[in-house]
């Protein structure tokens, strides 16, 4: 169960980092995005529904989030894609992520980021996480922007739309923000 809920939030993680320098970065194509994501030797996929202002809502949260976490915040572009740095407290640790994500955007994209952690976390100090991600068409009737379906490693889905995952999540959320 341990490892589930480590890879829900590393899928979780890896799907956002677009987002969250999503203001600088390239918008993605709305409809059904496939992304992969590869850490510690854990693969997990997440199913996203992307809108024509997904990427800047999610921008939004993300930098309402980091404004009290985060000293740093860069976004680079480049010619083929963006590098990314930020410099964030999570808890008592200081995490500093560095990455780079190449390709179109519009059809797909690759991105692989680096974290440290300082102090260590449960003996890890470093983690690397590999994105693939690729539009696989428009999104299902049944679905709507935001809308995310994650797959872990032991093969469980998991509907994020689920009230009974929405409620598991916000309940994570408030006690982060007790233990600040």
């Amino acid at each position: 169960m341990q490892r589930v809920v480590f890879s829900l939030v590393v899928v979780l993680a890896a799907a956002a980092c677009h987002s969250a320098f999503a203001q600088d970065a390239p918008k993605r194509k709305p409809g059904l995005w496939e992304i992969k994501s590869t850490v510690m030797g854990m693969n997990s996929s997440v199913q996203q529904c992307v809108g024509p202002d997904s990427d800047d809502l999610m921008a939004r949260q993300a930098r309402d989030r980091q404004r009290a976490d985060c000293s740093a915040t860069q976004v680079t572009r480049q010619a083929n894609g963006v590098r990314v740095h930020s410099v964030c407290k999570m808890e008592a640790r200081t995490v500093t992520t560095d990455g780079e994500f190449t390709g179109s955007f519009d059809s797909a994209y690759k991105g692989k980021l680096v974290s440290k952690m300082d102090p260590p976390q449960n003996g890890v100090s470093s983690t690397e996480i590999n994105i693939d991600a690729r539009w696989t068409g428009p999104c299902a009737a049944n679905q709507k922007p935001g809308d995310m379906v994650v797959s872990t490693p032991g093969g469980q889905r998991i509907d994020m739309n689920d009230p009974r995952i929405r409620e598991a999540m916000e309940k994570m959320r408030a006690a982060q923000g007790a233990q600040k």
